[in-house]
């Protein structure tokens, strides 16, 4: 009986797969990523973020009245914004945090997680992402409003 051999990223490339190939490398890259995730930080799953942000509105929000359509109400939750289009500049410890990610080479981006309702309230949360993936890993916080220890129980993560 024959033994089935995976073609290599290079093996395709030579026989001139070069989109088989791409996704190989792709795959590949993700699953670096991922390993280095899981190895140094705490994982928010989507359903970490849905139910915080369900908890969220159930304790802020607030009747505002009602309008022919039925009830008027505001109330609280996550809004996640690239570092780079963050305004604030956060703590050094918080940098610092932010720089040994960054080393570690396996985040696309970084956000920052704030509360937001009619104004933004500054309860910053910076996670890590890899594209291709819909999970958060926390990387640092600051401020005590929302705290990973919010969105996380003690065995998640």
């Amino acid at each position: 009986m024959e033994q089935t051999q995976i073609p290599t990223e290079q093996d395709l490339r030579d026989l001139g797969f070069d989109a088989a190939a791409n996704e190989t490398r792709a795959k590949r890259e993700l699953a670096r990523k991922l390993r280095i995730a899981f190895e140094h930080f705490r994982v928010v799953e989507p359903q970490h973020i849905d139910r915080f942000n369900e908890e969220l509105k159930r304790r802020s929000k607030l009747n505002k009245g009602k309008n022919q359509w039925g009830e008027i109400y505001q109330y609280d939750t996550l809004l996640f914004t690239p570092v780079g289009q963050y305004p604030g500049v956060p703590p050094k410890a918080v940098l610092d945090e932010v720089k040994k990610a960054k080393e570690l080479n396996c985040f696309d981006e970084f956000e920052v997680a704030t509360i937001q309702s009619v104004e933004v309230i500054p309860d910053p949360i910076v996670f890590g992402r890899i594209k291709g993936c819909a999970k958060k890993y926390f990387i640092a916080q600051w401020d005590d409003d929302v705290k990973i220890e919010d969105i996380l129980r003690p065995e998640e993560g």
